[in-house]
């Protein structure tokens, strides 16, 4: 059996945002694919969503891991909550 990854909360919301865009695995990978990653602040988010997507044969069962980790996560509101407080403290670390 397969091991699924747990992902990063970022990652979770950048692929819900993905999933909700997509009829196949396949146009999830290629989604990801098209992803504009700034691993410097991000790290590597397209290798680990696409080992994440890679992983299940269908997207039901790809979307109910992905809601299973987002529920685990407090819910996509909270997930959403803490990106936007993670950007306002980015923003605000380049004051002086």
């Amino acid at each position: 059996m397969v091991k699924i990854p747990v992902l990063a909360h970022y990652d979770l919301l950048v692929l819900h945002g993905i999933v909700q865009k997509s009829t196949s695995v396949e146009d999830v990978l290629r989604l990801i694919g098209d992803y504009p990653e700034n691993a410097g602040i991000e790290g590597d988010i397209r290798r680990e969503m696409r080992t994440f997507a890679s992983s299940f044969p269908d997207l039901t069962k790809l979307k109910q891991e992905l809601d299973r980790q987002i529920g685990q996560a407090g819910g996509l509101d909270a997930l959403e909550a803490e990106r936007d407080l993670g950007d306002f403290d980015e923003f605000m670390s380049g004051w002086d």
